[in-house]
């Protein structure tokens, strides 16, 4: 092995982590001693972190070119993590070391994903990451009608950019927002993301899934990636979900992520309010005056009712 080297990790591909230094990949693996202890995560590396690893001679039997051991994981200085799809118990770092998450829906089919939008917005608040509403393929919907359903988000302050890969709007505002930063972009399948870069950068060359007469995309991205921006900042293209379990966060603090409650919260009567059921909630007559969208507040209720049921069921 040769002396430590510091790198990024840009891919994981199964066990083997893709870290570039010095403009090379190194195909890694990690030291057994990291491993050692109680299993708290899905995997001990995730993309965007910064790693000490030392160059091994041979590469690994499943790969190409240089190889790895990663031996240190440098501090994360944010880090986008959910619950693993396979064990809820477990987190899985999204993405660390970034700055933002664009979270993208596609224009003619908002509705259906107002959920996801909810819960990745908590998300990145939890994670002290700048949400960003990203609203695609308005060409395939009327702007006023994509503006009406996301309203309730920009009332409380939500940036939103309106955009569009076949007829190139709002991709200038997006390479301004980007510009310097490093983004993570996440939403449901077949929405665009890949689509969306390639159009902001036709270097990037992702693969895209066919478009069906509906204007609904395949689920073509299957792995998280970091991706270099040419005037500047990283992107962080990862595949589209359908759910995306919050990661240790307790049920009566939901309502602290919640920035449209903000106003509201310190008026209810009882200390600890969770705006679910408790009486003299100014929250929930805030809700019944319109003065907070009642979509939002139902999906916080169910979202609510969920994380009870989780808390529940690790008690066993």
């Amino acid at each position: 092995m040769g002396a430590d080297q510091r790198g990024r990790v840009v891919r994981l591909h199964g066990k083997t982590a893709v870290v570039s230094s010095n403009k090379i990949e190194y195909a890694c693996r990690v030291a057994g001693k990291m491993k050692q202890g109680k299993r708290t995560s899905r995997s001990p590396v995730a993309v965007g972190d910064w790693v000490r690893f030392e160059q091994e001679a041979h590469s690994l039997e499943d790969g190409e070119g240089p190889a790895g051991t990663i031996v240190e994981i440098e501090d994360r200085k944010t880090c986008l993590s959910r619950s693993s799809a396979h064990n809820t118990r477990l987190e899985q770092a999204v993405a660390a070391n970034v700055d933002q998450l664009a979270i993208m829906v596609a224009a003619n089919d908002i509705e259906l994903h107002l959920g996801l939008v909810d819960r990745l917005h908590v998300a990145a608040c939890m994670a002290g990451l700048t949400p960003i509403l990203v609203v695609n393929k308005t060409d395939l919907c009327p702007r006023q009608d994509a503006a009406q359903r996301v309203a309730p988000y920009e009332r409380f302050g939500l940036q939103i950019v309106y955009v569009s890969a076949q007829t190139k709007e709002g991709l200038d505002e997006l390479r301004d927002v980007l510009k310097d930063r490093t983004t993570v972009f996440a939403g449901p399948s077949g929405v665009g993301k890949s689509t969306c870069l390639n159009a902001l950068d036709p270097s990037l060359t992702l693969r895209t899934g066919d478009v069906r007469k509906s204007g609904a995309g395949k689920h073509t991205t299957t792995s998280v990636s970091l991706l270099p921006l040419p005037w500047g900042g990283y992107v962080v293209d990862t595949p589209g979900v359908r759910e995306f379990g919050l990661w240790n966060i307790p049920k009566d603090e939901l309502g602290l992520w919640y920035p449209d409650f903000t106003n509201y919260r310190t008026a209810c009567r009882y200390p600890g309010c969770t705006h679910t059921h408790q009486p003299e909630c100014a929250v929930r007559t805030a809700c019944e005056r319109n003065e907070i969208d009642r979509g939002r507040y139902e999906r916080y209720v169910e979202l609510h009712h969920q994380l009870v049921q989780e808390e529940e069921s690790t008690r066993y």
